[in-house]
């Protein structure tokens, strides 16, 4: 699902987004084409991926691309959000985090 959130979401060598792309097809034919449909995230989940996000957008990014999330990155805003986090949501962020570093390298190919 992160794999696919990047390539929905990040812009594209030659710019824009595929979201964009699939958006204006979906004015025209009024409907989505199946590739664009996002997998659905279990109820169960939802809290880890929505703060996932919340993380990345803090995380840095170098000339190689981005940059891991920190565990430093997670205590400041598990203490900021007042978010218990347990050590499952650190392996999961983690699976994450190498799910979507991988997926925006792949892109910059």
């Amino acid at each position: 699902a992160v794999r696919r959130h990047v390539a929905l979401y990040l812009p594209r060598k030659g710019g824009g987004r595929l979201a964009d792309v699939y958006e204006s097809v979906a004015a025209q034919t009024g409907e989505y084409p199946e590739e664009a449909r996002f997998p659905e995230i279990p109820e169960a989940g939802a809290d880890i991926w929505d703060w996932y996000f919340e993380l990345r957008t803090a995380a840095g990014s170098g000339m190689s691309g981005p940059e891991p999330i920190k565990y430093t990155e997670v205590a400041a805003w598990a203490e900021l959000y007042k978010r218990t986090i347990l050590p499952v949501h650190h392996r999961f962020f983690r699976v994450m985090d190498a799910a979507y570093i991988g997926a925006v390298n792949e892109m910059r190919k």
